[in-house]
């Protein structure tokens, strides 16, 4: 009998055309791109890069629902002051979030901080 053969290959590029064509939540030069560009200036920095690689596996692209990891809360819209969220960008949260005081520098830590604070609830 025959069956048909999955090719392995073409399932992973047939995924990666899906993604590159698939838009994100917020397109470039909406709501996100107005919220990063003060902070980068400010602080001499690529926030969006710098949340991309350190926060949005587990809080999603924009921290707007739990990313891949699936632990993550949602940032975006976050009642807790640019004080509170710098700490725990810090300190983490035990069993749940690493701290990142040793792997970022103080001015990245507030850059995300404020970056965390500016993004749309919705």
């Amino acid at each position: 009998m025959w069956r048909p053969r999955l090719d392995f290959g073409l399932v992973v590029w047939f995924g990666m055309i899906l993604l590159v064509a698939a838009k994100p939540a917020f397109p470039e030069g909406d709501v996100i791109d107005a919220t990063a560009a003060p902070i980068n200036e400010k602080y001499n920095v690529d926030i969006k890069k710098i949340f991309a690689t350190t926060c949005g596996l587990c809080h999603g692209a924009y921290g707007t629902k739990q990313g891949d990891r699936g632990g993550g809360p949602k940032l975006a819209g976050t009642k807790k002051s640019t004080e509170q969220v710098v700490e725990q960008i810090k300190n983490g949260k035990s069993g749940y979030m690493p701290a990142f005081k040793t792997a970022l520098k103080e001015e990245q830590i507030q850059a995300l901080a404020e970056y965390i604070k500016a993004l749309p609830a919705n």
